[in-house]
C-alpha cells in the first residue's frame, strides 16, 4: 500500500509518499518528501531512516588538506585533518568565502577534486572574487578538479538538497567540499516539524556522510552572525 499526501509548511506545498504495507518484505518506514518534474516523479528518502545507524568511521587517511596559506597552515599544523568538517565562522566580508576558495584551489593544485556548493552567490561573482585575489582556477575548472554547484534558499526541502549534493559528491570523486550560505534557508524551515533534525541534516551530515562513502574528502561550512546572534549563513 502507497499512499501520497500533500500538506503545507508555512506557505509551501510539500508532497509526501509512504510505503504503509509491503507483504512480506521490508520498507523503508515513514513519510519521504518527493516532487514532480519534467522527468517524471523524483524520491527523496529521508536522512535519518537511511544513516540512523552510519558504518564505522574509517581510519583517518595521512595528511593534512592545506589552504595554500602558509601562515594559517602552520597554525593547524598543515591544514585540516582529511576526514573532517570544519566550521568557518565570521562576520559578513570577513574573508570565509575566499578562505573556502583557496582550500579548493590548494586542492586543485595537488589534483584532488574540489566542490563549491553556494546558497548565496553565482559561479561567476565566486570566480571573479579568486580572480581578484589572484587565485588561478581555469585549469581546475577545464580539467573536472574544481566544480561550483548553486542551489535556491528559497523553499527548500532539506532531503532534496543533501541528496543533491551528495549525487554531486559521488560523481566528482569530491575530496574537498565547501558548503556556502546553509543558514540562509533556516528561516524558510522554520515552521517545519523536523526542524531540528533537517537543519542538523543540512549542516552536519552532509560533510559527515560523504566522508564515510570517500574517506579522504574534508569540508567546510560557512558561517555568517548578525548582532542578535542568529545563524544566517552557515
Amino acid at each position: 500500500v502507497v499512499a501520497l499526501e500533500m500538506h503545507l509548511e508555512g506557505q509551501h506545498a510539500v508532497r509526501t509518499v509512504e510505503v504503509t504495507k509491503l507483504r512480506g518484505e521490508r520498507q523503508l518506514t515513514g513519510r519521504h518528501v518527493f516532487e514532480i518534474q519534467q522527468s517524471g516523479l523524483v524520491v527523496y528518502p529521508r536522512l535519518e531512516s537511511l544513516y540512523g545507524q552510519p558504518p564505522e568511521e574509517p581510519p583517518e587517511p595521512p595528511g593534512r588538506a592545506g589552504f595554500g596559506l602558509a601562515g594559517l597552515d602552520a597554525m593547524l599544523g598543515g591544514g585540516l585533518p582529511h576526514g573532517s568538517f570544519t566550521l568557518l565562522t565570521g562576520a559578513t566580508g570577513s574573508g570565509k568565502t575566499l578562505l573556502g576558495l583557496h582550500l579548493l584551489a590548494a586542492g586543485a593544485a595537488h589534483d584532488e577534486p574540489g566542490l563549491y556548493v553556494s546558497f548565496t552567490e553565482s559561479r561567476a561573482r565566486l570566480l571573479a572574487k579568486a580572480a581578484e585575489a589572484g587565485l588561478a582556477l581555469d585549469d581546475a575548472l577545464a580539467n573536472g578538479r574544481l566544480e561550483f554547484e548553486r542551489y535556491s534558499a528559497v523553499e527548500p526541502l532539506p532531503d532534496a538538497l543533501a541528496h543533491r549534493m551528495l549525487a554531486h559528491v559521488r560523481r566528482q570523486g569530491t575530496r574537498r567540499l565547501v558548503i556556502d550560505g546553509l543558514g540562509l534557508t533556516y528561516g524558510r524551515m522554520r515552521k517545519a516539524a523536523r526542524l531540528a533534525r533537517a537543519y542538523d541534516d543540512i549542516e552536519r551530515r552532509i560533510a559527515e556522510l560523504a566522508a564515510f562513502e570517500n574517506p579522504a574528502i574534508s569540508a567546510a561550512a560557512s558561517r555568517t552572525c548578525l548582532p542578535c546572534g542568529r545563524v544566517v549563513g552557515r
